[in-house]
């Protein structure tokens, strides 16, 4: 979604979490660095224009053991790249839990 126009591309992490195999233009900006780790790793095929869309699509269509490949790369793309507040919270907790409790209804 938006990535073969110059519009910088859409989340490609929704797609890859409901085991769609992920197709996009060059325009990524908005999304550069989870569309580069995806296609590092085969979790992506970068398509320039209608007709080499419609040859991935095909080409995924009769070959569902690529499809299933791309898909689990992008899955393992996805859970490396998600849980960053999750990380952050246990990572600041022994620190949150040593700091002294502000007086209720102090500002």
């Amino acid at each position: 979604g938006g990535a073969l126009a110059p519009r910088g591309g859409q989340n490609p992490i929704e797609p890859a979490r409901l085991d769609v195999a992920v197709l996009h233009g060059g325009s990524t900006r908005n999304c550069a660095q989870i569309y580069d780790e995806l296609d590092r790793c085969g979790g992506a095929t970068t398509v320039a224009d209608a007709e080499t869309l419609a040859q991935a699509v095909v080409e995924l269509t009769e070959r569902p053991e690529k499809r299933a490949a791309q898909v689990a790369a992008a899955h393992g793309v996805v859970d490396r790249s998600t849980g960053a507040l999750r990380r952050t919270l246990e990572a600041l907790a022994p620190f949150l839990a040593a700091a002294p409790h502000p007086k209720q209804g102090a500002r």
